[in-house]
Order: structure tokens, then sequence, then C-alpha cells
């Protein structure tokens, strides 16, 4: 089977960088503690303030599993994330499948 690389996308209001910094950090943790995917958080080096959350799941099954098992600290987290930081709440999905 291939691996699946689930990439969520956006900018942090300039202002709210560090409270979203702690956000994320809290939330790193609590996904690579309680997930079975990897989990990394990017900054892109020519775009301060944009951001990209990356999970890479081994197999259809464990990509499925993250909405399916979302606990209720990173359903909280998410919603923060969304409402307080992210810029004009503008997100972006992919999901790619290895070859």
């Amino acid at each position: 089977m291939s691996k699946i690389l689930f990439e969520i996308k956006y900018k942090v209001i300039p202002e709210k960088r560090e409270e979203y910094l702690n956000a994320i950090q809290e939330m790193r943790e609590i996904i690579r503690n309680n997930y079975p995917c990897q989990y990394f958080v990017f900054e892109e080096k020519k775009y301060p303030n944009t951001f990209s959350e990356i999970f890479i799941c081994e197999n259809e099954e464990q990509f499925d599993s993250l909405e399916d098992n979302q606990t209720d600290d990173v359903y909280n987290l998410t919603n923060k994330i969304y409402d307080e930081f992210i810029l004009d709440r503008k997100v972006t999905y992919s999901t790619k499948y290895e070859i």
C-alpha cells in the first residue's frame, strides 16, 4: 500500500505568531503521542507566518483514522487555531498518495 501525505496550509496573523506557536506545540505533542501517523509542522522560508501541518500515514486505514478517532483536545485546539490565529480563516488542504 502507498503512504499518504496530508497537508493543511495557512497563514498566521503576524501579531498572533507567538500564541500560535504555543498552541501548535501543544498540538504536536498530543498528535505525536496519540496518533499512528507521523506529524510535522513547517514554516515556509520565503513567506514568514505561512505554515503547513503535514501528516504522513502508512496506509488508507491510518489516514481515515485521523478524523474518525480525533480526540477532544485536538478538536478544541484545531478550532482555536482556526478561529484565533489563521489569517482570514483561509486554509488549503492537500492529499497526496505515494507512487
